[in-house]
């Protein structure tokens, strides 16, 4: 008894994961139906659309997918906010640039501030020019 009520039990869990796979396997198939093919197998999404279009900061406007190259794919397909023309490896690239970026935008602001520093800490020479002729003694008779 116990066993036919495992092997039920055991069943409905099989049964419901079946379902949950039949039921992504037909979503993909749905958007694979709506999503035009490019050579090489890579498909369209909305987030393509700027692929390869510049913006006015000098970065490329399209964001890559982080889901289109791995096992399961992208399932937003067709309607995916993000391009799926950008070559494998590209998310991690732009980030790579990213992070370069701004550690040199650190750089620059922490030579200029000690440069700032500097300049602020010791006087120029003519102000000390002018500051060693106002201590200079007054020659009496002149």
């Amino acid at each position: 008894l116990v066993v036919v009520a495992a092997l039920a039990l055991l069943g409905g869990h099989l049964a419901k994961n079946r379902e949950v796979a039949q039921g992504l396997a037909a979503r993909r198939r749905r958007l694979e139906g709506s999503q035009r093919l490019l050579p090489g197998g890579a498909t369209t999404s909305s987030g393509s659309a700027m692929h390869g279009d510049i913006g006015p900061d000098g970065q490329l406007k399209c964001q890559p997918c982080a889901w289109f190259f791995k096992e399961t794919g992208c399932l937003n397909g067709a309607q995916c906010r993000y391009c799926h023309l950008c070559p494998h490896g590209e998310l991690k690239n732009r980030k790579k640039q990213k992070i370069q970026k701004l550690r040199a935008q650190e750089a620059d602001e922490a030579a200029l501030a000690a440069a700032q520093a500097q300049n602020s800490a010791s006087p120029s020479s003519m102000e000390a020019a002018v500051a060693a002729e106002a201590l200079e003694p007054l020659e009496p008779g002149a």
